[in-house]
């Protein structure tokens, strides 16, 4: 298990910019000088020709599920889960 976790952590380097607010941590930004994992060009269905969005429709409705039930359980403990 050690020799994986180093083994996958080989590359990795850079900087975290992290926004701490009432106990909460936010990632601001990362960046690194020599790894190019982020492609904003990439990252944007915008810019992909063979995206189609019927392509998602499986990986939302298994989300669904699971969101779903989550919803039901805090439900029933109480909790309310609209952000008005």
């Amino acid at each position: 298990m050690q020799n994986s976790l180093l083994f996958s952590q080989k590359r990795v380097n850079g900087e975290v910019r992290l926004f701490a607010y009432k106990g909460n941590v936010y990632v601001k930004g990362r960046s690194s000088e020599t790894e190019k994992l982020y492609s904003e060009q990439e990252a944007s269905m915008d810019s992909l020709e063979d995206f189609s969005p019927v392509d998602t429709t499986g990986f939302i409705g298994i989300q669904t599920i699971r969101l779903k039930k989550y919803g039901l359980q805090k439900a029933e403990e109480g909790e309310n889960l609209s952000r008005a």
